[in-house]
């Protein structure tokens, strides 16, 4: 009789484990990327009571008699079942479909395995997850794990050039391929003939990458277009592809902006006189000698004059230069040219940014005139690259977890492909919480690769659900129910039949 209530206590015991298990397999209903549990059972010890037995020549065989003492927890398995998959159509959010893989993600020096895809960028553009552990990426090639940081601003391969050619020269700048890795060009400037035009060529490694026309005007040096293979443009843009160090190519893109560019070997200027009207044309190079004298002839249709132009050097920062232009018996006398260093136009006369095209001027004799200056810049040869600030627009994810970024100049960058992992026994990791699973003694180590076959494919906008299926869930919490209560009855017979053997005594 004793048996039967530790039998009972032993069943009661085990159905409030099954019971665990399915109230936390419902109260995760909504939790992303989470795995079920169920509980399986097996008999425990049993007492015999007689042994079996050979038939003999006299008596057949006798089968053993045992009676069971109770059940056991036999196992507690998480069920890795895929969830169904929620659209969200948000970028970051990832779900894993089709495949055993598992997002990495990294805590200190540990390594853990979800997954839960909804992912975030911090404040210095990591990736991370909800409890900020780094998610990781994969390369390949080298078989490395590292975190994925998004740069939110990366110099761009947008260069406006400023100064002016007068010698052949060769510049050399570091440039981004699409997968943000650096590459050193060399740009090689050299003249054509007695022309104003300059041929461009663009090198790495001694080789020839791309080549471009650039045309300026031959009077006055100030930049007209490029010839890009027959095709007048303002710019270069160019596109080549170039070794990746690791058996492939990748591609890097281009644009080259010359509207800042001069190409006089000489200040040069001139003067067109119309009536009381002059207008200015031409360059002034820093590094020269001022140009010479210009001698013009004004008239206000009464009387004419003949007026001498000078000009000289003023004062030079890393903003603006500054000429001066003397003119003998008139009044200005001398008036100071301010011309931007970037772009080399006129921004002010003696300080005032007005009357830049109709500036007045009064001869020894009282005729009025005007001079128009803003046909003349200013230029220096110490020549530079200006590569822009490109800041980061956009971002998707593809389907084998490649991490591609947008930035404002146009340019799209692969940063990194998100690492997945699978286990030869994914049934033996252990659950940590938050989402996580670690590495056991029977689970395997770690495959690492990236999305695609056995790993399953990378789902940007969606995130996987909990693989719970509530309507299974309460039958088994019905069944489980009602085999504790059953269990429950046979302590209360039991208890009253003990009762019935101790009332035997009166």
């Amino acid at each position: 009789m004793l048996r039967s209530l530790y039998s009972s206590i032993s069943g009661m015991k085990n159905m409030q484990t099954k019971l665990d298990v399915i109230g936390n397999n419902i109260s995760n209903v909504n939790t992303y990327g989470f795995k079920k549990s169920r509980v399986t059972f097996k008999d425990a010890i049993n007492q015999t009571i007689s042994y079996a037995s050979r038939p003999t020549e006299t008596l057949g065989g006798k089968n053993a008699q045992q009676v069971g003492l109770g059940i056991e927890t036999g196992s507690i398995d998480t069920v890795f079942t895929e969830g169904s998959l929620q659209t969200t159509g948000r970028a970051l959010d990832l779900a894993i479909s089709g495949g055993d893989g598992y997002f990495v993600v990294r805590n200190g020096s540990n390594n853990y395995f979800t997954r839960a895809g909804n992912f975030y960028i911090d404040e210095q553009g990591f990736l991370v997850n909800s409890d900020g552990n780094f998610v990781l990426a994969y390369d390949a090639y080298s078989n490395t794990l590292s975190q994925i940081q998004v740069p939110k601003k990366i110099p761009s391969n947008s260069f406006k050039l400023v100064g002016n050619f007068d010698r052949n020269f060769s510049y050399s700048r570091t440039v981004f391929d699409t997968n943000l890795n650096a590459h050193s060009i060399n740009f090689e400037f050299e003249k054509i003939g007695n022309s104003n035009t300059w041929n461009v060529t663009l090198q790495v490694g001694g080789n020839t990458v791309g080549s471009f026309k650039a045309i300026f005007d031959e009077k006055t040096g100030e930049f007209k277009n490029v010839d890009l293979n027959g095709l007048v443009t303002k710019s270069g843009s160019f596109s080549f592809q170039l070794d990746d160090g690791r058996g492939g190519l990748v591609e890097v893109a281009l644009d080259i902006d010359l509207t800042d560019v001069t190409s006089i070997s000489s200040s040069n200027t001139s003067a067109d006189a119309k009536g009381s009207n002059v207008t200015l044309t031409g360059g002034l190079l820093w590094e020269d000698n001022a140009p010479s004298p210009i001698n013009i002839t004004v008239s206000d249709g009464l009387k004419e004059e003949d007026i001498t132009i000078e000009f000289s050097k003023g004062s030079r920062n890393d903003t603006v230069t500054k000429w001066n232009v003397t003119m003998g018996d008139v009044v200005p006398n001398t008036v100071e040219l301010t011309f931007d260093n970037i772009t080399g136009d006129l921004i002010s006369i003696n300080g005032s940014s007005t009357n830049l095209d109709s500036f007045p001027f009064t001869s020894e004799d009282g005729m009025n005139f005007t001079i128009d200056f803003t046909n003349l810049f200013s230029t220096s040869n110490n020549f530079s690259f200006n590569a822009d600030i490109a800041e980061l627009q956009e971002y998707s994810i593809s389907g084998n977890g490649d991490f591609i970024v947008q930035y404002s100049d146009g340019s799209v960058r692969r940063i990194a492909t998100l690492a997945l992992a699978r286990f030869n026994n994914p049934e033996g990791l252990t659950k940590i919480g938050g989402n996580l699973f670690n590495v056991s003694e029977n689970s395997g180590d770690p495959i690492f690769g990236n999305g695609g076959a056995g790993f399953g494919i990378i789902e940007s906008g969606k995130l996987e659900m909990s693989n719970v299926d509530l309507t299974e869930e309460f039958t088994e919490m019905i069944v489980a129910q009602r085999a504790f209560q059953s269990n429950s009855r046979i302590i209360t017979t039991s208890d009253e039949i003990l009762q019935e053997i101790v009332n035997l005594k009166r």
